[in-house]
């Protein structure tokens, strides 16, 4: 079966990242703004042009926190297809190192050996990796390179708020933006995954149509006609009436039809200008209540608290479940391999439960970059990753593209017949090899792995018509869910940047248990009494091991 989903996975993750961290007060720098030299490492100091004659390049070296390509520990450009001919182009190839297991033990050990690459490639904008490499004097200010024009053009135009919002609190950028858009008001930067998924087998044996699914109550009532109907699959199981990938994520996708709102930090500002967070917030114990409701009258799937997204992968291959409120990533490999089963499910629109009059917000999507790449102290050549950076942040040549595919008219085209932006893959190695799905391959002809400082333009995953027919089912839920604005643009107040070592990003992770903990007891509490009981000891914990109070005044202030 052709795969096309590999290369769409990859950009998909690189796209949704947010930001993250912490905001210090500390000056932390190691040399005065925009000197670039005066921190590097004796070697960077040495160097000589970073400019190479045409055709030739700098081999330098890069520690990666972004996911590698599958079955990646580490790439060399240079000896890859694509890597070779973009090295040529900007003057440097990248051996990159990638991160392996968990990725802030992997960070921290580095910190501890202070071995590092050239370059820190990562994920997103994180402050509070800044203040641990700062104090460790391990990275250089970059903050010269933006107002050189006649060296750095490219970085030179890079718009203000994209340099603010890298722009780190004692002043200075220490990374080279990536992933900003060119276009602000673009909505190809993301993917709308989550939704009301119903299988249309089932909404037909039950009488029911998609336009009778417009209202919570209509949800329910769906349900309990599934259950009643005792409808079976193919293979002679009990039809589902509603299911949900590992660990009840799916509460938040329910929780967003009551208006709640957990993207970024989980702050929502309130019409008289206060924030609430949605631990906080009286419908979220609602949405709880509509689940545990759900449970209890055994309209949610008996596996649903330990299953795995396989198991509900299978079960949606088979079409045994009536409806999944949740992420579509739960079930990402079934709707990106081309038709089948699982691409029969119909997308409703997200019901409202009553009194609400605006759909939670689930994510946000940052314009102004969300990736980029540290230089470290012991860099050979940090002018040459400034050249990289600089001809990476090209815009209008579809630059983001051209670093996972290779560049434009030697690996891929526009469409002669459908027209830019729609365009068709003309390296017959990288076009079979994806049409295999074979991975290999591809790591072998250097897909998706190089060093990607690139602003974003469009993801022209859309624009490939023979994509199509292995995608059609994702993009039709992208066009019909971002509408709904349960995604929507960055706003500051979304991830606001805590201290580095303050009380939020120290319980960040117990907080977030908790919630994981505490939520999936209360979808499965026996009865009204035990969910009261459950949660006020959820209230209790979280002050407890979670010092809620503290971290939520903390965020005031930072906010501020």
């Amino acid at each position: 079966m052709k795969r096309w989903w590999y290369g769409l996975l990859v950009l998909v993750m690189v796209a949704v990242t947010g930001c993250s961290g912490g905001k210090s007060n500390s000056s932390g720098s190691p040399s005065p703004a925009g000197d670039t030299k005066s921190s590097a490492s004796p070697a960077a100091s040495a160097a000589t042009s970073a400019t190479p004659a045409a055709g030739k390049f700098i081999e330098l070296t890069a520690w990666s926190s972004i996911a590698p390509p599958q079955g990646l520990l580490t790439s060399k450009a240079s000896d890859t297809k694509v890597g070779l001919s973009i090295a040529k182009k900007s003057g440097v190839s990248f051996t990159v190192n990638y991160t392996q297991g968990d990725k802030e033990q992997n960070f921290n050990l580095r910190l501890a050996s202070k071995d590092w690459e050239d370059v820190i490639w990562t994920d997103s904008i994180n402050f509070d990796w800044t203040e641990k490499l700062l104090k460790a004097g391990a990275i250089i200010p970059l903050d010269n390179y933006f107002t050189q024009p006649d060296k750095y053009p490219n970085l030179a135009k890079i718009p203000k708020e994209v340099l603010d919002n890298y722009r780190y609190s004692d002043g200075h950028i220490y990374q080279f933006p990536a992933g900003w858009y060119e276009d602000p008001n673009s909505i190809y930067g993301y993917w709308a995954a989550a939704g009301w998924y119903v299988n249309p087998t089932t909404l037909a044996a039950v009488n029911m149509k998609t336009e009778d699914l417009t209202s919570l109550d209509a949800f329910e009532n769906y349900l309990k006609a599934v259950k009643a109907a005792k409808l079976k699959d193919k293979n002679g199981n009990e039809i589902i009436p509603m299911s949900a990938g590992k660990e009840l994520r799916f509460w938040k996708t329910v929780a967003t039809a009551f208006g709640v709102t957990t993207a970024g930090n989980g702050f929502e500002q309130q019409a008289n200008g206060s924030f609430l967070h949605y631990r906080d917030d009286p419908r979220l114990v609602q949405a709880l209540t509509w689940l545990n409701k759900l449970n209890r009258e055994g309209l949610l799937d008996a596996e649903i608290a330990s299953q795995a997204d396989e198991q509900l992968q299978q079960k949606l291959t088979n079409q045994r479940v009536a409806l999944v409120a949740d992420e579509a990533w739960r079930f990402w490999g079934t709707v990106t391999a081309g038709k089948g089963p699982v691409t029969d499910l119909l997308k409703i629109k997200f019901p409202m439960a009553p009194g609400v009059s605006k759909l939670g917000v689930m994510d946000t999507y940052n314009p102004l970059g969300t990736t980029g790449a540290f230089v470290t102290t012991r860099s050979k050549n940090p002018d040459a990753v400034a050249k990289y950076a600089d001809w990476s942040s090209e815009k209008g040549v579809s630059r983001g593209w051209e670093m996972y595919y290779g560049p434009y008219g030697e690996f891929w085209d526009w469409d002669p017949a459908a027209k830019k932006p729609n365009y068709v893959i003309t390296d017959k190695e990288l076009s079979d090899a994806q049409q295999k799905g074979d991975y290999k391959k591809m790591n072998e002809l250097g897909f998706s792995s190089i060093v990607n400082l690139a602003p974003f333009d469009l993801d022209l995953n859309y624009f490939n018509k023979a994509a199509e027919p292995q995608l059609f089912w994702i993009f039709d839920m992208h066009k019909f869910y971002a509408p709904q604005q349960y995604i929507v643009k960055f706003k500051p107040y979304y991830n606001v940047k805590m201290p580095a070592d303050g009380v939020w990003l120290k319980n960040f992770g117990t907080l977030a248990k908790l919630d994981t903990e505490y939520f999936a007891k209360l979808i499965l509490a026996k009865n009204d009494d035990d969910f009261k009981k459950i949660w006020e000891q959820y209230q209790t914990q979280l002050e407890k091991q979670g010092n809620w109070s503290a971290a939520k005044a903390e965020w005031i202030a930072a906010k501020k």
